[in-house]
């Protein structure tokens, strides 16, 4: 019994050897910028969030149209529309605040 225990020991670390050899040599995993700079890509939308205040209105918009139906599945949430409380560009992030509060409407249909 001792045997076969000392034998799979061995045999766990020789796989464990050698894939930890095969990831050293992996030239992406030592590398990662190689990743982007092969490859092919080309960026066609960012926003470095170089702003203070709601986010660019014209790269950012607010999707409220569904408030008033409860969104089809009867949301008991209200989305809104360029509220600083609840999207904000601040120090180069963009901050999404969900707020639970009063609001003033009838979601229910």
């Amino acid at each position: 019994m001792k045997k076969l225990f000392a034998l799979s020991i061995i045999v766990c670390s020789s796989f464990l050897w050698i894939s930890a050899k095969d990831i050293q040599s992996n030239p992406i995993l030592n590398n990662p910028e190689a990743v982007t700079t092969n490859a092919k890509y080309e960026l066609v939308w960012s926003d470095e969030f170089n702003n203070n205040g709601l986010p660019d209105s014209k790269k950012w918009s607010y999707d409220t149209e569904g408030n008033s139906s409860g969104w089809g599945n009867n949301e008991a949430q209200y989305y809104t529309n360029a509220r600083l409380q609840n999207s904000e560009v601040k120090d180069g992030y963009l901050y999404i605040n969900v707020l639970k509060e009063k609001i003033n409407i009838n979601l229910k249909k």
